[in-house]
């Protein structure tokens, strides 16, 4: 069940002991812009004993640093490729969103047949971890929740966008980092600064000035008003899960959760102690997550594809497959499928070695990059009036803002041990 475990005080009075322990030679570069991503308050030496790896604490900001241009590159790259995808007389966004998701988890598989294969060929001794019931299990028990509500996110975002201009989908989309903040607050227990939150609210007001400065949406519908402010709603709950996700299969040091927390004892127990904690390890968790929870996505995404872009369509998307260049079709298709697992994993990776509230924050940032992406792409003209340039303003600043929180309370954190 989807449940966190809950430790019992007593019995994690010694480990507490450890978990509080700072360590003195910890790494001079850890006060990079990556330890002002992450939580700045989180010891090296946790509970379980276990201490960050001297390899993690070498390259976590160049982790976050890899995990947020990924996600930046390809969330500015779909949007401007699925509207060129259905200019082509091919508008079924619920049938491509569950055709990419599909090639995800066809992918992970192809991984981890891959590293089966070349383990066969070195003579194994022992059975390997992805190859073992428990691991998948464990996998799955973290992922399945997750993964229906990331389908049913990527349906009503990709439904929606088909519905209003992307103008009006960006703008309803400002308010996903309220429901980051809250349902982090209230699931995982990370609450926001006074600061935090007010450069949170700026941040929201720059994207609604973005929004608001595009020309009045024509064809809005109730449907597309309704379902495209659910999105962003939706969009808060699967960040949170996200990063609870990780919490449940990724160690203490690597996730850094306890730190946020003022009881410890009420933080989920991870799931995968029993197994090794080396970096393939990690790696191989990372895949599996990703895959697993698409394929819970796609499950989620397919019965409404069939029913309202198949059965109850006016042009079922079978009739559209068979009007089209399959080959270009299928290269498009291809092409979409591989840059959403990209854009997938490094959700993963971030959620790994970031807070909720990060993830949020990166993700609100997004709408610059993928306002210059449709600038490039040709899809919309850019206005230098007072208002785009103030939203524009506001969403960088703020985000540079958090940025540097993040840091400042590291710093204090170190001179205060």
């Amino acid at each position: 069940r989807w449940r966190a475990s809950m430790a019992a005080p007593g019995t994690q009075a010694g480990g507490m002991v450890g978990y509080w322990k700072r360590r003195e030679d910890e790494d001079e570069n850890d006060e990079g812009l990556g330890q002002g991503l992450l939580d700045p308050d989180e010891p090296l030496a946790h509970a379980s004993g276990a201490q960050e790896p001297a390899w993690l604490i070498r390259f976590r900001a160049a982790l976050v640093l890899l995990g947020s241009l990924t996600f930046l590159a390809s969330t500015s790259f779909i949007p401007v490729f699925n509207k060129r995808l259905f200019a082509k007389d091919f508008h079924y966004p619920l049938f491509t969103t569950s055709v990419y998701l599909l090639l995800c988890v066809l992918g992970g598989a192809i991984y981890f047949l891959a590293r089966w294969a070349v383990g066969a060929a070195g003579r194994r001794q022992t059975t390997p971890h992805y190859a073992t019931w428990a691991y998948w299990r464990n996998v799955i028990r973290a992922t399945w929740l997750l993964g229906l509500a990331f389908g049913a996110k990527l349906g009503l975002t990709n439904y929606g966008l088909d519905l209003v201009s992307v103008d009006y989908h960006v703008l309803f989309a400002a308010t996903a980092l309220i429901w980051v903040a809250l349902f982090g607050w209230v699931v995982l227990g990370e609450k926001p600064t006074v600061d935090v939150s007010l450069l949170c609210l700026s941040m929201v007001a720059g994207q609604i000035l973005l929004g608001l400065q595009f020309q009045k949406e024509s064809s809005a519908s109730f449907l597309g008003l309704a379902v495209n402010l659910l999105a962003p709603a939706m969009q808060g709950v699967c960040v949170v899960l996200m990063r609870y996700t990780s919490v449940l299969l990724f160690p203490e040091w690597m996730t850094r959760h306890r730190a946020s927390l003022r009881d410890v004892t009420a933080a989920p127990q991870c799931l995968m102690e029993d197994f090794p904690e080396t970096f393939g390890f990690q790696v191989d968790t990372l895949v599996a997550y990703t895959a697993v929870k698409l394929l819970f996505s796609f499950l989620a995404c397919v019965p409404a594809a069939l029913l309202m872009e198949g059965v109850y369509a006016d042009r079922p998307f079978w009739q559209a497959l068979g009007g089209t260049d399959a080959r270009a079709l299928a290269v498009d298709l291809l092409i979409g499928g591989a840059v959403t697992f990209f854009l997938q994993a490094s959700l993963v990776l971030l959620s790994m070695v970031s807070v909720a509230l990060t993830l949020g924050v990166l993700g609100s940032f997004k709408i610059v990059p993928q306002l210059a992406a449709g600038i490039v792409a040709g899809t919309k003209a850019f206005e230098w009036s007072a208002q785009h340039v103030a939203g524009v303003l506001l969403v960088v600043l703020s985000s540079l803002g958090y940025m540097v929180a993040r840091i400042i309370k590291f710093k204090r954190s170190k001179q205060q041990q």
